[in-house]
């Protein structure tokens, strides 16, 4: 009994461990299967790895050759984006339609004894006699009337500007600044307003260098071709209120070419001088002076104050165009002399009003052949926003001539436009201009505008302008 009991054991031990050492070889031949695929893994890694080390090698190799050859392009990438970080661009495109009511033809407007035809800064006889190559310019008698919309039923570009400047900062010393132009406004300015009347050709508004000195609060430092210090109304089309520019924005430089120092003083006090060429052709000195210039300058939060000064050479000066004697512009001749005072106060009482006015005086002496004239202007107007989106803009102004006894004229002109924001950047303008004139004395205009009286160049003392613009700032 006890040997099968023994047998009994053994048989079932056996049953017991049977499927445990079954078990451990499947164990067994797991584990080596695992460790092949690592073998085969390891393979594969070290293969990949020589691979990236010979990429590597190669792209080493390439840069070298890149480097040799001076093709390394990093620092003109890093410098292109400090460039683009720190300048500011900007700019307009404004088109216009223009019509005159006093119906003139482009005949007409260019007929001989018209001095309107002829945009102002001509030379010699330009005013008394009419130049041929440029009808249609209806600048009125004395070149002074809506100076950038002078044709009647027609299409134009009325100003293309682009701009890029980098202001001069604690931080960055160095700047500069550069406006270019074309369209209606570039041709009323270039060259003294000769030239063609296309559009198609640039004018240089403002390209300087300046340096923000450690000097007080800072000293600005600018040479180059800067905007006037002068008047409330500005060459670029949309920083003004209206479509058109005024009488007394017609009678002002527009900019100048030399060297201005300005600084703040503290309690919103501003100061400026400079020193500059003539008046007309600022690009170069036609003679031996110079003209100079100045500022006094208080802004406050909401209003603001500036006298401005301004004396040079090359007489511009449109109320002695009908002087018995000629018109002159003192161009190298020494000794002629332009000065102009000039005020301009500001007042911004909310986010809807905002209101200006701007008050020039003008001395010329030893124009050549013709009088010296004293005259003077007075402009005022200000925009009130009715919505968001809408606005209207009013602008009311005198011009008028001091002396001789024989040349008393007298300009004036009102002005209203409607504005309509039709997206953030693009608004389109509705205005309607009336200037009229009257003169006394021998030397004096009677008539000042063309009209469809075909035969008399000038036969009419007022006339109405209606204007449609679109205009897209950027």
């Amino acid at each position: 009994m006890r040997s099968s009991w023994n047998l009994l054991v053994a048989v079932a031990a056996g049953l017991m461990l049977a499927p445990q050492l079954a078990t451990a070889s499947d164990v067994e031949e797991q584990l080596r299967q695992m460790q092949d695929r690592m073998s085969q893994l390891e393979d594969k890694l070290q293969a990949q790895d020589d691979q990236l080390g010979a990429a590597e090698q190669r792209v080493a190799e390439q840069q070298r050759v890149i480097e040799d050859a001076g093709l390394n392009d990093e620092s003109a990438g890093s410098a292109l984006s400090r460039f683009l970080e720190q300048t500011e661009f900007g700019g307009n495109v404004a088109a216009s339609w223009n019509w005159n009511f006093n119906n003139p033809t482009a005949a007409q407007i260019g007929t001989l004894g018209n001095p309107g035809a002829n945009n102002l800064g001509a030379t010699g006889t330009g005013f008394t006699t009419g130049i041929p190559g440029t009808p249609g310019l209806n600048n009125g008698a004395l070149g002074l009337t809506a100076p950038f919309h002078s044709n009647h039923n027609s299409f134009q570009v009325d100003q293309l500007l682009f701009s890029m400047m980098k202001p001069a900062t604690v931080e960055s010393r160095g700047g500069f600044g550069i406006d270019l132009a074309y369209g209606a406004s570039a041709d009323r300015l270039r060259n003294g307003g000769f030239g063609i009347n296309s559009g198609d050709a640039s004018f240089l508004y403002q390209a300087y260098a300046e340096y923000l000195a450690p000097i007080g609060n800072g000293l600005l430092v600018k040479g180059g071709r800067f905007e006037t210090l002068l008047g409330a109304e500005v060459f670029r089309q949309d920083q003004n209120l209206n479509v058109t520019r005024g009488l007394v924005y017609a009678m002002q430089p527009t900019s100048h070419t030399g060297l201005l120092l300005s600084g703040e003083v503290g309690a919103g006090i501003t100061l400026a001088a400079g020193v500059a060429n003539d008046t007309t052709n600022t690009m170069a000195d036609s003679d031996r002076d110079k003209a100079v210039l100045g500022q006094i300058a208080w802004s406050g939060e909401t209003a603001g104050l500036a006298v401005n000064a301004y004396s040079g050479g090359d007489v511009l000066n449109p109320f002695s165009t009908y002087n018995a004697s000629g018109i002159t512009t003192g161009v190298g001749r020494d000794g002629d002399r332009l000065t102009i005072l000039d005020v301009v106060a500001t007042w911004d009482p909310s986010d809807q009003l905002a209101i200006w006015a701007n008050f020039d005086y003008f001395w010329t002496r030893k124009e050549g052949p013709a009088t010296s004239t004293d005259y003077w202007g007075v402009a005022a107007g200000g925009r009130y926003g009715v919505t968001d989106a809408m606005g209207v803009g009013v602008r009311g102004e005198v011009a008028r001539s001091g002396k001789p006894a024989n040349f008393n004229t007298l300009l004036w002109e009102v002005t209203a436009t409607l504005d309509y924001a039709l997206t953030d950047n693009l608004k389109t303008l509705l205005e309607v201009r009336y200037d009229r004139g009257s003169g006394g004395g021998t030397a004096a205009p009677t008539k000042f505008f063309a009209s469809n009286n075909f035969g008399t160049a000038l036969s009419r003392k007022d006339q109405t302008l209606a204007l449609i613009q679109m205009l897209y700032s950027f």
